[in-house]
């Protein structure tokens, strides 16, 4: 079972994710804000920058999205996402969407979108600040280790 958090104070679901983008040989931790309203998973700016990506380094944007804060315009990465299951590790691909670095989203958190979460079985209870996710349909599972609650994961 996949485990979320609620973040204090707002009370937004979280869940964590080892993530891999081969092309670009970057690899580290996100959370992920659980959003089933998202069609895709999306790697905002604030995370882009603490992964150490470079803009420069992606292909020219070729999706567009539009939600709360208008039409973004991203460019898309292959990625493998992995999540602590128990003592395991269940990894999905997915195409992120990278949306260009602006003004208005320097702030905005990452999201799972649906692309992922279809994939998962949600367990939501927010009086009890619990959202479990059982996998239904992974890529791929693999032995895990954990310190603190955190995946380490060296690809």
């Amino acid at each position: 079972m996949i485990k979320g958090r609620f973040e204090a104070g707002t009370g937004r679901p979280y869940v964590e994710a080892a993530i891999l983008i081969p092309r670009l040989l970057v690899s580290g931790n996100v959370s992920f804000l659980i959003d089933t309203g998202a069609d895709v998973t999306t790697l905002h700016p604030v995370d882009v920058a603490r992964l150490g990506m470079a803009y420069s380094d992606l292909d020219p944007p070729t999706s567009s999205s539009i939600g709360v804060g208008g039409r973004a315009r991203a460019s898309v990465e292959p990625a493998l996402l992995s999540f602590l299951d128990g003592r395991r590790l269940a990894t999905f691909r997915a195409i992120l969407s990278i949306p260009a670095s602006t003004q208005h989203n320097q702030k905005v958190t990452s999201l799972l979108g649906r692309d992922v979460l279809n994939r998962l079985r949600i367990t939501y209870d927010g009086p009890a600040e619990k959202a479990l996710m059982r996998v239904i349909d992974a890529d791929g599972f693999h032995a895990g280790l954990t310190t603190d609650r955190r995946t380490v994961w060296n690809p």
